[in-house]
């Protein structure tokens, strides 16, 4: 995929154990996709998520409208 919208708090597994698959199997890869994360804002997921390269934006829970569109016309350009 270009671009995966992510939460982390999801029924089965979580978006942590996603952001960990696809970080060892993004080689095997045709294209690499960009990660935005959506959740609710705590400082410490914030940190943790820059771990991870592939993640380009962090969205907190509830998505601003605004702030959606814009994030969308930036990953266009």
């Amino acid at each position: 995929p270009d671009l995966v919208f992510l939460d982390l708090i999801m029924v089965k597994g979580d978006g942590w154990d996603f952001l960990d698959f696809y970080k060892k199997t993004k080689s095997k890869l045709a294209r690499q996709g960009k990660i935005i994360i959506v959740s609710s804002s705590n400082e410490e997921s914030r940190k943790k998520v820059k771990q991870y390269p592939d993640v380009v934006d962090f969205l907190s829970k509830p998505v601003d409208k605004k702030e959606f569109e814009d994030l969308m016309e930036s990953l266009l350009q």
